[in-house]
């Protein structure tokens, strides 16, 4: 990754902790667990730029080669690592992400 790029990445993920440590003060400390989802209508399955599988602490985004996908590709939420943080949602560049109802 070059240098400014890197800088650029840290900053971003910076900026997403100190999201959810707001998000966590807001609700009194308290663990929310929420499901995530992605619309596969809306994501644009793009691994090299995708900041939500980038950047997501839990590493919880995979991406997935399917044949059978739009775009020969998909991204999944392994919910055995997704702690329902939220940080995937607001990065998406697609608006892809969303908690599940």
């Amino acid at each position: 990754m070059p240098q400014k790029l890197a800088v650029q990445h840290k900053t971003n993920t910076e900026k997403l902790r100190q999201f959810h440590a707001h998000a966590k003060h807001k609700t009194k400390g308290k663990n929310i667990f929420m499901k995530v989802q992605i619309d596969l209508n809306k994501c644009s399955v793009q691994l090299e730029i995708c900041k939500p599988l980038i950047d997501c602490p839990n590493k919880a985004i995979i991406y997935t080669k399917d044949d059978n996908a739009i775009l020969g590709a998909k991204l999944e939420i392994d919910e055995t690592k997704c702690d329902g943080c939220g940080i995937c949602i607001p990065i998406c560049c697609g608006d892809a992400i969303s908690y599940s109802d």
